[in-house]
C-alpha cells in the first residue's frame, strides 16, 4: 500500500540502552531497487537521508504543511530558502516588433 508523501515517520534505530529507540523523520518516497522507505532526518545537522524498512507512519501529521512560524518554534531552525530561476523563452522573428 502506498504511503502519503511528506508525512511524519518514525524509524527504529538500534543504539545504547538509554538512547531513544526511534527517530522522527519525513517520508520522501521509495528508493529504486531497494525494499524500504526513503526518509529525511531533519534533526541532524545538514541533510541526512535514511533508507529503512523498519518504519512507523503517522499519515495524519504533515510537518511540511505547517506554517513557517510553527516550523521555527518547533525545530528552532530557520526555513530553507528556495530560489526559482526562470529561463526566458526564445522569441521567433515574426513576434518581434521593429521600430521602422
Amino acid at each position: 500500500m502506498l504511503k502519503t508523501f511528506g508525512c511524519t515517520t518514525f524509524f527504529h534505530r538500534s543504539g545504547r540502552k538509554f538512547e531513544p529507540r526511534a527517530r522522527k523523520c519525513v517520508f520522501l518516497g521509495y528508493p529504486e531497487g531497494v525494499m524500504g522507505y526513503r526518509l529525511w532526518d531533519k534533526s541532524e545537522n545538514g541533510v541526512k537521508i535514511i533508507i529503512s524498512r523498519d518504519v512507523k507512519f503517522n499519515e495524519s501529521e504533515m510537518p511540511s504543511l505547517k506554517s513557517e512560524k510553527q516550523q521555527e518554534t518547533i525545530s528552532g531552525e530557520s526555513p530553507v530558502e528556495v530560489e526559482r530561476v526562470s529561463t526566458p523563452l526564445p522569441v521567433s522573428p515574426s513576434e518581434v516588433e521593429s521600430d521602422n
